[in-house]
């Protein structure tokens, strides 16, 4: 039997290439080739993104898909622009009877009333990165003159908020600073209830040269935290949301978890396909497939080499995983945690000592609790 092709639903648009932040940790530029784009998505790559996009859901029958406006920062696209190319989506949604789910990932710096008020015109659904307090933020999150820019995401959240939304946000982990200090901060001052806490990316050569911090202490504290105060009062963290059923057998949609795939494809300003940026950590060769908008379908990304390479990753970790108490929870970890230019990315996480611990933390905190409930016959 054939295998069934591999889909995805979810497109990153990487609409402007630049970014008016400097954060330390960036992966977009930590590869020097991204300088290279186009600052911006021109017209002729718009036109040529939706018109393929019509081909892939055509060709897939596919009735739902997830857009994402992402960066560099996206709101450093001219809003007209803007405006014109979401038409031309909605065209799309409207003529093909599919709906397409659109959101962005911002810094909130540049975030104004009128960008709000587009926003919530547009059904664009934000997504704010803040790495918490104003030390853990800015100790990172900086401007070309190396300020701070805490000050000003907080004052876009709260703008967003006149508008009706309640952003998802995004946080990296702050090794330095106590997990429950970042909780304390974003849900009793500011009333976050849905954020993520993101494992700082490294690769295995990051590793050798002594890059590379454990996690462990960090995450079962998060963890205790969460499952003992915060889960109760609807506080969302996605990272532990899934460890929580993935340690339990729950097959993994989170990336890096449960053998969960790599499921994103996206488009930049010069027109290129490739898989998801995250992968520039350990080179452009991890990304740089040769496909274009110009002459290539979404789809072909999916038989192209660099795509398969971490795809076949993503569902076969390296042989010293393969015995592993951990392997169906953990996956073998995200990928470019795996990866080194001598083996690529055939080898264990970077991480792999810390998440066997998180992930028996998990394991025993939950299963204590668990009750077995027999039915009356």
């Amino acid at each position: 039997m054939q295998e069934k092709p591999f889909i995805a639903h979810q497109i990153i648009l990487k609409i402007a290439s630049r970014c008016n932040l400097f954060c330390n940790y960036c992966h977009w530029f930590r590869d020097k080739e991204v300088f290279k784009e186009p600052k911006i998505f021109s017209e002729e790559i718009e036109d040529l993104f939706v018109m393929r996009l019509r081909r892939y859901l055509e060709k897939y029958e596919i009735k739902e898909l997830s857009l994402v406006f992402h960066g560099g920062e996206p709101l450093l696209f001219p809003m007209k622009r803007y405006d014109a190319f979401i038409k031309k989506v909605d065209k799309v949604e409207a003529e093909m009877d599919v709906k397409l789910h659109l959101s962005m990932t911002t810094n909130a710096t540049l975030m104004t009333d009128e960008w709000a008020r587009f926003l919530l015109e547009r059904r664009i659904s934000p997504g704010i990165s803040l790495d918490g307090t104003e030390a853990m933020h800015n100790a990172n999150r900086v401007d070309r003159f190396g300020r701070g820019s805490h000050a000003k995401v907080v004052e876009g959240i709260q703008r967003l908020r006149e508008y009706g939304f309640e952003p998802g946000v995004l946080t990296v982990a702050n090794l330095d600073h106590d997990p429950a200090e970042l909780c304390d901060y974003f849900v009793n001052e500011l009333q976050i209830t849905d954020f993520d806490v993101l494992i700082p990316n490294f690769t295995r050569d990051d590793a050798q040269k002594n890059l590379v911090r454990s996690i462990a202490d960090y995450y079962i504290k998060l963890f205790d935290l969460w499952y003992d105060i915060y889960s109760d009062r609807g506080v969302k963290i996605r990272y532990l949301e899934s460890l929580s059923k993935v340690v339990l057998g729950v097959p993994g949609s989170m990336q890096g978890m449960g053998g969960a795939t790599l499921a994103t494809l996206e488009v930049l300003p010069s027109g290129s396909i490739e898989p998801h940026d995250v992968l520039r950590i350990g080179g452009n060769q991890n990304v740089n497939t040769n496909l274009n908008v110009r002459t290539h379908d979404f789809d072909e990304v999916f038989q192209n080499q660099v795509w398969m390479s971490a795809f076949q990753a993503a569902k076969n970790p390296c042989a010293s995983c393969l015995d592993c108490n951990y392997l169906a929870a953990c996956g073998g970890g995200d990928v470019m945690h795996r990866y080194s230019q001598s083996n690529g990315y055939d080898n264990p996480s970077v991480y792999c000592q810390d998440l066997q611990r998180i992930y028996q933390h998990a394991f025993d905190r939950i299963v204590a609790d668990l009750r077995l409930e027999v039915a009356n016959q």
